[in-house]
């Protein structure tokens, strides 16, 4: 199965790392792993427009530098969706406040061996907060005319789009002669085309320059459209209008507009029509106005990620309880163990012992490693610019067995309180894995002193149940930035009831709802009712 991250970097190509990726997320603002910053149970992560601009829709987005859509992080199906046509609103003294409520539910299957179904698992991966169909922008459908066939389209550069809007009366310039024409690419007879500019080029035919007004165009065929953009004539003799599309609009989202049903939880047949695929377009992040301070109201873009799984073979699955063998295996390095130097570039290769000890212990996949087999067949990785490793002194992983490598499995045992979060018997346990793993992993003075620090955590959780210990504490000792720290909590896997089900009447909720600002009350009831899909 493909996976991939769900946004890309700034220019628009793939990140290469998981660091690259989660040092974005651990920088935002808001929407931390396990407890929100309203200190309550949060079971995804947020990406903003703050550190992901060029995912949030403008209404130039189709001329700026190139919008580049939020992505599905793994193939599979569309089985829910709430679209909305225009934005949700909430009161809020006075003033209605709006919010997103779209979202998109995707369910995938992880197959690590197709032959062996207990190696399975189902997921669904969840995308919320997405953009109002009120965001995107639209655009004119153009046709081929009949008994028109061989049509060139023109190589579009960056930022060229002809001679000025603003000149009504133009002299001639070579700098805008129309691009070149692209070759092995022609639009025949009924072929259609978006149109999200126009520019004027000079055109040379029998010695004569003409003027001639093309659109900037993207190929649509089934549906959907090409990445790539081309200069398409609009020559009103060779082309004619043929309505208007949504030509930044991911396919799914152009399905369900389809069905005219906005604003309610839909789902879907299932059908081929609602496969994706991973890498492809999810959408653009939504808007959402909040409460401020004094009373003002404070704009943001962002999505909220989740993965989630209702299959009974977790948490098993995270044994790699079928054994498999195939997939990418990664290394472990052990604090303690002592590095070696490689002896030249021989063939085979050698090294010699060094007194420079591993200070902490990493995972790296093995690829990254650079294996290299010794005279005697024993592997070697490197696991520092010049230190290696032999085959005895590190610990190999195979790709599903994910205990081995971190993931943590943790279970909701609580009397269902939302204000209770914070005192749920998975954060100690959480804790505990913290101190219990950097204890023996510690790299330099601030790390050693972590095992103490979530060990005192632990108990105040443990022993003092009269509430000393904050909310705010909890959730900032969750979200440390520490390395050590963030590879445990980022890796625990969590049995616990979701903040999609349910809405505010219920009985979890009232303790919430009894000491919030009363002014905030009527927006935070609409918006969290507004959000709710899972009872549907």
């Amino acid at each position: 199965m493909k996976i991939c991250f769900p946004i890309r970097d700034l220019n628009g190509k793939e990140f290469t790392s998981v660091d690259e990726v989660m040092s974005l997320i651990n920088s935002e603002a808001h929407g931390t792993w396990l407890l929100g910053a309203n200190g309550l149970w949060h079971g995804g992560i947020h990406i903003s427009d703050i550190t992901q601009p060029f995912s949030a829709l403008n209404k130039d987005a189709q001329n700026d530098s190139d919008p580049i859509p939020l992505q599905f992080m793994a193939d599979g199906t569309v089985v829910a969706y709430r679209v909305n046509d225009v934005y949700q609103t909430a009161p809020y003294c006075g003033k209605p406040l709006r919010f997103s409520s779209s979202f998109v539910l995707v369910k995938s299957v992880c197959q690590p061996d197709p032959a062996k179904n207990e190696s399975w698992l189902e997921f669904y991966s969840l995308y919320m907060h997405l953009a109002a169909v009120e965001d995107y922008p639209k655009s004119p459908c153009y046709k081929v005319s009949a008994g028109h066939n061989g049509i060139s389209v023109r190589k579009y550069i960056k930022g060229n789009y002809g001679v000025p809007e603003a000149e009504s009366s133009p002299q001639y310039s070579a700098a805008y002669n129309a691009p070149a024409a692209v070759g092995g690419i022609k639009v025949n007879e009924g072929d259609r085309f978006v149109v999200s500019r126009t520019g004027r080029f000079y055109v040379t035919r029998s010695r004569e320059t003409k003027l001639l007004t093309f659109g900037l165009s993207r190929l649509l065929k089934d549906g959907k459209l090409s990445k790539e953009q081309y200069w398409i004539t609009l020559d009103a003799g060779l082309m004619e209008r043929n309505g208007e599309i949504y030509d930044l609009m991911p396919g799914w989202m152009n399905h369900a507009v389809a069905k005219g049903v906005f604003n309610s939880v839909v789902n879907t047949d299932g059908s081929d029509v609602w496969k994706v695929s991973a890498g492809s377009p999810v959408g653009f992040m939504g808007l959402n106005e909040v409460p401020g301070v004094g009373q003002l109201v404070e704009q943001e873009r962002f999505v909220h990620l989740e993965v989630v799984s209702t299959d009974s073979k977790m948490p098993a699955f995270l044994s790699n309880p079928a054994s498999v063998t195939t997939g990418g295996k990664l290394v472990r390095t052990i604090a303690g163990k002592k590095m070696h130097l490689r002896n030249g570039e021989t063939n085979p290769p050698a090294f010699t012992a060094s007194e420079v000890a591993l200070a902490s212990g990493a995972l790296m996949s093995r690829e990254s490693t650079s294996p290299v087999k010794d005279a005697s067949g024993k592997w070697w990785f490197k696991v520092s610019d010049n230190g290696w490793m032999p085959q005895a002194d590190v610990e190999e992983i195979e790709q599903y067995d994910l205990l081995k490598q971190g993931f943590y499995p943790l279970a909701e045992d609580s009397d269902g309180d939302i204000m209770h979060t914070f005192m749920e018997g998975w954060v100690s346990e959480a804790f505990g894995q913290v101190a219990k793993v950097s204890e023996g992993n510690n790299s330099g003075p601030l790390s050693a002193r972590v095992p103490d620090y979530y060990r005192t955590m632990m108990g105040k959780l443990d022993e003092n149940k009269d509430g000393k210990i904050s909310a705010d504490e909890i959730r900032r000792a969750l979200s440390r930035r520490d390395p050590q720290v963030r590879n445990i909590i980022d890796r625990v896997v969590i049995k616990h009831h979701s903040e999609w089900i349910g809405g505010p009447s219920e009985e979890r909720w009232k303790g919430f709802y009894k000491i919030l600002d009363k002014l905030s009350i009527p927006y935070c009831t609409k918006w969290q009712s507004g959000h709710e899909w899972m009872s549907g």
